[in-house]
């Protein structure tokens, strides 16, 4: 690879592939940065939603489950960020680029990277 080429990769954003997408890695700093305050770190949840596990995110809340695996566009979560409809504060809304990795993970089936805790 000329050098030229090569320093202009490692300037570039990397993009998260597919099949290097886990929800601890990718996936858990973004809901812990937007959206854990109302949906993890108290002791009740809004909606009762809960996002700290995947489990928990699969099973969903008042509404019914978050994400769909496999189907981002069936997913609440991800349709509720999409629609700017949250976070409802709008200095934590999402980027896009957090949107895009949330729904490369729920398109691949919602991957974490080692089997969840049995308890928080």
């Amino acid at each position: 690879m000329p050098t030229r080429f090569l320093i202009l990769s490692l300037l570039l954003p990397t993009a998260v592939r597919a099949d290097d997408i886990s929800y601890e890695v990718n996936v858990r700093p973004i809901l812990k940065a937007h959206c854990f305050q109302c949906h993890g770190e108290r002791s009740s949840t809004e909606a009762n939603l809960d996002l700290r596990l995947r489990r928990f995110i699969v099973k969903g809340g008042d509404s019914g489950p978050a994400i769909v695996p496999g189907d981002a566009k069936a997913s609440r979560l991800i349709q509720r960020v999409v629609d700017g409809e949250m976070p409802p504060d709008e200095d934590k809304r999402l980027s896009r680029r957090d949107i895009e990795i949330l729904s490369r993970w729920v398109n691949v089936k919602a991957p974490t990277a080692r089997p969840e805790p049995e308890k928080l």
